[in-house]
């Protein structure tokens, strides 16, 4: 062993070791670059001619258009109706999860972690991302860029699942025997967690550097360099771990996140954060009841053999949330 490879950390020895970086698809990083921007800065031209250059891009939006999710009524024929009808916003969030998806590695399900299930997670955390993006709450990021660093909280975990499923499964289960955060229980195993890893890997898609910074960050905003961007996304998973949705993370109390413990603004308020974020767990929600046929058409897309379940909403999280919404206490 040289000198070199003893003062490596855990980290760059695994990303050293030859593993297959997630690349993106074609024309992935235009769509990633428009879905970042202000709502009222989206070039609807700009967006159409994108689309229209990429068949893969345009035969997922036409079918979308087209389903029962969207109200379809099977005439919608051309990429700028589509548009029309959808909304640009709409059509950017539909084409950054199948960037997003399209990107990730494959592997096969480990318990009920599955890429299905980790990606539905993944959007309902961007949902809620881009939801605390309001101008309202002071903050100064975008909700477009909120929404990308949501969006790809956990390409760590889906890294790790295809090349160290082994760690990973046992990472899982000692976070589920000790009821601590998985990161923890990563860091103890494998010697490093799925948010510094995920946040190495995405130096190479040319995103904002504040969007891998807050991914690495987001367990522990407090010794982040942007501590903003890093405590909004760890709000933002919270409700997203509220909701049950997909494959996230124990349901974790609010009042624990950095924005409440030390931020500033509205949203440290913990009154009105608790109404924002039962207004987000309403709208991930009111998202993913749509979501079953488009995730179908997003399978259907592909030539690849597809071995991953439908996603897992917790059954934990949906209880707790039932009990919460009628005035039950958590413990009863």
């Amino acid at each position: 062993m040289t000198d070199a490879q003893a003062d490596a950390t855990p980290l760059s020895q695994f990303l050293e070791s030859g593993i297959e970086m997630p690349t993106m698809i074609r024309a992935g990083g235009d769509i990633l670059t428009m879905a970042r921007k202000p709502v009222e800065e989206l070039d609807v031209a700009a967006i159409i001619g994108l689309v229209e250059a990429d068949p893969a891009l345009t035969v997922h939006l036409l079918k979308l258009a087209n389903s029962s999710a969207y109200g379809g009524l099977g005439n919608i024929k051309y990429v700028r109706q589509a548009v029309v009808r959808l909304g640009p916003l709409e059509v950017l969030s539909i084409l950054s999860y199948f960037v997003v998806y399209k990107s990730l590695p494959r592997f096969q399900p480990i318990g009920e972690f599955n890429l299905d299930a980790c990606c539905a997670h993944a959007q309902a955390c961007a949902t809620a991302a881009r939801m605390l993006g309001n101008t309202d709450y002071l903050v100064a990021l975008q909700p477009g860029e909120l929404y990308l660093a949501g969006l790809l909280h956990s390409i760590g975990k889906v890294v790790l699942a295809a090349h160290k499923a082994e760690e990973f499964a046992e990472s899982m289960a000692l976070a589920a025997e000790t009821e601590t955060p998985l990161y923890q229980a990563e860091q103890e195993i494998l010697g490093f967690d799925h948010a510094a890893l995920g946040a190495h890997l995405l130096t190479n898609w040319d995103l904002p550097s504040f969007v891998p910074a807050a991914i690495r960050d987001y367990n522990h905003p407090e010794l982040s360099e942007n501590k903003e961007s890093a405590g909004l996304l760890q709000l933002a998973v919270v409700a997203a771990n509220r909701s049950g949705i997909g494959f996230g993370g124990m349901e974790e109390d609010a009042s624990q996140c950095w924005m409440l413990r030390e931020g500033k603004g509205p949203l440290a308020d913990p009154n009105l954060c608790e109404e924002v974020m039962e207004d987000i767990v309403k709208a991930i929600w009111k998202k993913q009841s749509g979501n079953d046929e488009k995730k179908v058409a997003t399978k259907t897309d592909t030539t690849e053999k597809e071995s991953s379940p439908e996603p897992v909403r917790s059954e934990a999280g949906l209880i707790t949330r039932i009990k919460r919404l009628f005035g039950v206490n958590s413990s009863s």
